[in-house]
């Protein structure tokens, strides 16, 4: 059996050398085919990876569990819904949640707060609350009373009547 003091003295060492590192990466080339159903059903983000990888894993030694394996990696993902919220036809002062609330941009950062509170919840700076009446949004500023119009996206000003 050749070692590396024989190998001095017939000059083996070299061709010992090259064929352990052949042996190393015929290994990892044959782990590496062994495991790509594996690879491709993590990469994919294939539901039931772990099913994959024990198939993969227990039969992939045998060529029909290897290509179920990669079946199974590379069937198709069915793809998640996008959760889109709804948007105003106009995107200025307003907007619905999914619950029906109103909610209105606050003036300073710029935020979604209900349009009946007068603190907003993000940056927590005080603004003047809007008030209901009737079908339409109120808002006393500068001693006058204006009301927020949905079909025109614009504050309407009427003067408070001094009795």
């Amino acid at each position: 059996m050749p070692t590396l003091v024989a190998a001095s003295r017939g000059g083996r060492a070299l061709p010992m050398i090259a064929d352990f590192l052949t042996g190393i990466y015929a290994l990892v080339i044959v782990l590496g085919v062994y495991f790509l159903p594996l690879v491709i059903a993590v990469n994919r983000k294939v539901p039931n990876v772990g099913s994959v990888a024990v198939i993969n894993v227990f039969l992939g030694w045998t060529l029909v569990g290897w290509v179920i394996a990669l079946a199974m990696a590379l069937r198709s993902v069915p793809k998640k819904p996008e959760l889109v919220p709804e948007t105003p036809k106009t995107a200025t002062a307003q907007a619905i949640s999914p619950s029906g609330l109103m909610y209105r941009e606050c003036p300073h950062c710029k935020e979604q707060m209900r349009r009946d509170a007068s603190v907003c919840p993000h940056c927590q700076r005080d603004s003047d609350p809007w008030s209901k009446d009737g079908d339409r949004w109120w808002q006393l500023q500068d001693g006058e009373r204006r009301y927020w119009d949905e079909q025109t996206q614009q504050w309407t000003k009427l003067p408070i009547a001094r009795t």
